[in-house]
């Protein structure tokens, strides 16, 4: 009798610990996919997804920094030999060859590319450093795309008009 209540009592306490594991489990799969943490968890995989193709971007500009995703739904931007740093520091011109090849990445990890780059005023607030720099990343953009796709700018900048094939003036 002795050994027949063990073993019933061993299997309670086994049925009771795989109770435990199976609600650890459902505990974790509440926890990641509760409807405030999964739109985070997407947004944070797609901003990884796209880091290769921001900074591949980066890179055909000739800018100096290159990008990851970090854990705030926002980017490290890294210079070599200097801390990172969030790329809200980055400068004018710094942002807005960024939020090109922002836009790049977008294109390519939703399958949208749509053959077409509209940018409205993106020298507006920039210095003159920030305007070269930004002219310079157009020029490198504008000969990687030729006969792939079209760039679009709406511009004040006689500055920028190097960077194309063909301007425009209205």
């Amino acid at each position: 009798v002795a050994k027949k209540n063990l073993d019933q009592l061993r299997a309670v306490i086994a049925r009771k610990a795989k109770r435990q594991v199976v609600l650890k489990l459902l505990s974790r799969v509440k926890e990641i996919f509760h409807w405030g943490k999964l739109p985070k968890l997407v947004a944070e995989g797609n901003l990884v997804n796209m880091e290769a193709d921001i900074n591949a971007s980066l890179e055909l500009f000739g800018s100096p920094f290159w990008a990851d995703a970090d854990e705030n739904l926002g980017f490290k931007v890294h210079f070599p030999g200097r801390p990172a740093h969030r790329a809200e520091g980055l400068s004018g011109g710094q942002k807005g060859v960024f939020a090109v090849a922002f836009r790049m990445a977008i294109n390519s990890l939703f399958g949208a590319d749509i053959g077409m780059l509209w940018l409205d005023e993106p020298t507006a607030g920039l210095d003159e450093d920030n305007v070269s720099y930004l002219e310079g990343a157009l020029t490198h953009l504008s000969a990687e795309v030729r006969d792939k796709r079209q760039i679009v700018v709406i511009t004040h900048a006689d500055q920028l008009r190097t960077a194309f094939d063909q301007v425009i003036e209205l």
